[in-house]
């Protein structure tokens, strides 16, 4: 007699089928997508470099540039990534949704999953890069590192579950999100330390939960790194759970809306 699978079972059965379906369309998309995977965090990196590395040598004596670049980089692309990912999420499995076992949040928990490790192997390219011109690349903490990581890669799972149920419901309110999403790159401290921000311009930026992040992560890369005293992984934290449980609200509040629009 052929057993019944439990819940759990036919969970994670269906998140296994949905990543490796997502992992095979990244594939298919082509080599130039894949180059620009990784050539878009190289490009900025070497243009902040350029334009910046002088004086954040001044800002910050002792601190690499290029490394002090490439964590807010990363740390801000994991975010980014991860909710731009899954804001489409919704339209590009509209196709799957007619299979009863599969349901909106398995899809975009899937396209989360698969950007995570995605950031994953590029941030290690980018830093065998770097170790290969002679660059330090190992953290001082990489608990610190790896746990700010993580909380990054939770905002942006929780921003994009709310930006998939805005963006399916309504194109223009999708658009103004996007214009919205922009200046946050410029105020997130992805290419300045946050000590270097005149008061009161200073306090504005810490009410950004990215730029908690990015600190965090320089903090496990350098000990001697001197951040603003309030700043505060758990800040960022609060506000990724608080961002997942809203999300997690519209995907049940408009789940039929969502699957047949």
């Amino acid at each position: 007699m052929k057993r019944t699978r439990s819940s759990p079972e036919i969970f994670f059965a269906v998140i296994r089928a949905l990543i490796l379906r997502e992992a095979a369309l990244r594939i298919a998309g082509g080599r130039l997508s894949w180059f620009w995977l990784l050539m878009e965090p190289i490009a900025h990196l070497a243009l902040f470099v350029a334009l910046f590395g002088f004086i954040l040598q001044r800002l910050i004596p002792g601190t690499d540039p290029a490394i002090f670049i490439a964590i807010g980089l990363i740390g801000y692309f994991t975010f980014q990534r991860t909710a731009t990912q899954v804001k489409v999420g919704i339209s590009a499995n509209l196709a799957l949704f007619s299979y009863r076992q599969v349901k909106v949040l398995d899809t975009l928990l899937a396209r989360a999953l698969v950007e995570l490790v995605l950031m994953l192997l590029t941030s290690g390219i980018l830093f065998a890069a770097l170790a290969m011109i002679g660059r330090n690349v190992i953290p001082d903490n990489p608990l610190l590192v790896l746990g700010s990581l993580a909380v990054m890669w939770l905002t942006g799972l929780g921003f994009g579950l709310i930006l998939s149920v805005v963006s399916t419901l309504s194109e223009d309110a999708g658009k103004v999100v996007d214009l919205i999403m922009r200046p946050l790159y410029f105020v997130s401290g992805v290419m300045y330390p946050i000590l270097s921000i005149q008061q009161p311009y200073r306090d504005m930026l810490l009410l950004n939960p990215l730029v908690h992040g990015i600190e965090m992560l320089r903090h496990g890369f350098f000990p001697r790194y001197s951040s603003p005293p309030s700043i505060d992984l758990s800040y960022l934290a609060l506000w990724a759970l608080a961002m997942i449980f809203v999300g997690l609200l519209l995907q049940r509040r408009f789940s039929q809306r969502l699957v047949t629009l």
